[in-house]
């Protein structure tokens, strides 16, 4: 479909579910969407987040990924505090995130990945307990990863991947519950990986690759194994590679570019020895 959708498409704010995702519609949001709970990702929608969304107390589902939007987040999105998944992902979206999100205590859902959005993570968010995927991928933020960043206790996937934090990955991340997706690549994190990861034992992948990490990987990695994918690579890690299958049937693209990993890889130098020092 092409064209604008009619302005009052949802006048009468009876609509329980709307979806016209994947189409070719332009031109501006109808204001009238406000009365909606499901909206519109997958178009070329442009203008800005109307802070009005916030009004709307019993609004669960808030989706405009996947197009043209411009501006910031406006911080009365705090105020519709029954969303329970925030999908603004692939715009243009600029400024901070608001510390306001951090009122949306039944959110399980946080995806504002693929804009350009700057700044560090506001502390708040970590009021966020219900939350089961955050995702923050592919902007400008930057500065320290919180510690406090480790303590949701529900958090499925994380995926801060190509932005420009900095500093060391969190011990505290090692307090996960049952998370099973963990993608911290791209960015400048230093220092060496912390021991706790290995206490992750539901997580299924790992990707800390395109960093400046160094050190061997700890030895008490062997005991992950639910882990089915993992990429190291472009960093400074060196010794031998964990003994579980992750690592084993691994390609020499996810360990590339290291000082000295050894294993039974192809591609890799044999260990010296059969237990190496970690």
């Amino acid at each position: 479909f092409i064209g604008q959708l009619p302005h009052n498409i949802c006048i009468g704010g009876k609509l329980k579910f709307f979806s016209v995702l994947e189409n070719h519609f332009t031109g501006p949001v109808p204001m009238s969407l406000k009365n909606c709970s499901s909206i519109l990702s997958g178009n070329k929608f442009y203008g800005h987040i109307s802070p009005d969304w916030g009004k709307c107390r019993s609004l669960a589902i808030l989706n405009i990924s996947g197009n043209n939007i411009s501006g910031g987040i406006p911080p009365e999105l705090g105020e519709a505090t029954n969303l329970y998944s925030l999908d603004l992902s692939s715009n243009y979206l600029t400024g901070k995130i608001p510390k306001e999100l951090g009122n949306l205590r039944s959110l399980a859902k946080l995806v504002i990945s693929n804009n350009r959005l700057s700044g560090n993570v506001p502390l708040e968010i970590t009021s966020l307990k219900e939350l089961e995927t955050l995702n923050l991928a592919e902007n400008d933020l930057s500065g320290y990863v919180t510690k406090q960043l480790g303590y949701f206790p529900r958090l499925l996937n994380m995926n801060l991947s190509y932005n420009k934090f900095i500093g060391n990955i969190p011990a505290e991340f090692g307090q996960f519950k049952v998370i099973q997706s963990l993608d911290l690549s791209g960015n400048f994190f230093n220092g060496t990986i912390p021991l706790t990861l290995a206490q992750l034992i539901y997580l299924e992948s790992l990707n800390i690759s395109h960093n400046n990490l160094f050190g061997f990987i700890p030895s008490n990695f062997d005991q992950m194994l639910s882990l089915l994918s993992v990429d190291i690579s472009f960093n400074q890690f060196e010794g031998p590679i964990p003994n579980i299958p992750a690592f084993r049937k691994a390609s020499i693209e996810v360990l590339r570019n290291n000082k000295r990993l050894c294993g039974n890889v192809s591609g890799l130098e044999p260990c010296a020895t059969s237990s190496g020092t970690r």
